[in-house]
């Protein structure tokens, strides 16, 4: 993979990023790239097309489960592009439904480096929470939170945390600063009657249940 080719070489299989990808074998490192950009001949464009086209590889394998594959390909998409996130992540989920939770921790920590995403920071929440960390898993959804203040799932597990660790006013102020993005979702007052009951506001509870059903209907 480390060769340099002559773009006029009758052997040599044009590259480009995007498009369809066809592999002719299980053994042979030759890729068919469909919809190939002229423009696009640079070596670094050629070793992120390969690299996308073996993430790819190891998502088809992690849903046939086929786990070996999955890291193989991964890794192949890391040492032709160290910063490919999405590499990072499929080696990382390889490991997490493996149970090799230090592995998976380790390999999700490097993605992060490159950038915040929520759903990896859920994913570390829940090896954190599986290794009795609770520090962790809540500074995880916490950021979670920070990463995709628009989605409500971070904010729905963070409120949850909250909620099992007896931090009801915590968990109020929480679902009272982000409720203005959230205010017709069945599942925000659904949270929010479950920390009322908890916290003994039986009142504040019937009001957020009946305002799920109102959403609901």
């Amino acid at each position: 993979m480390d060769a340099t080719y002559d773009l006029q070489d009758a052997f040599y299989v044009p590259l480009g990023s995007g498009g369809d990808i066809d592999r002719p074998g299980p053994q042979v490192e030759i890729w068919k790239l469909r919809n190939y950009s002229n423009h696009q001949k640079r070596e670094q464009s050629t070793h992120t097309a390969f690299a996308q086209a073996y993430v790819r590889g190891a998502t088809d394998a992690i849903g046939k489960q086929e786990y070996m594959l999955a890291l193989e390909l991964s890794s192949r998409a890391l040492s032709l592009d160290p910063n490919s996130a999405n590499a990072f992540y499929a080696a990382a989920l390889t490991h997490h439904i493996n149970g090799y939770l230090t592995k998976a921790a380790l390999l999700y920590e490097k993605q992060l480096d490159l950038g915040e995403d929520a759903a990896v920071l859920m994913n570390l929440a829940m090896i954190h929470e599986k290794n009795g960390d609770s520090e962790k898993q809540a500074e995880a959804l916490q950021r979670a939170v920070a990463a995709a203040p628009w989605l409500y799932e971070p904010l729905h597990r963070l409120v949850v945390f909250l909620r099992r660790q007896g931090q009801y006013d915590r968990a109020l102020t929480l679902l009272r600063q982000h409720g203005e993005s959230f205010i017709q979702r069945t599942a925000f007052y659904q949270d929010l009657e479950l920390v009322h009951t908890a916290n003994g506001d039986a009142n504040a509870a019937r009001a957020a249940r009946l305002q799920a059903e109102r959403i609901g209907h």
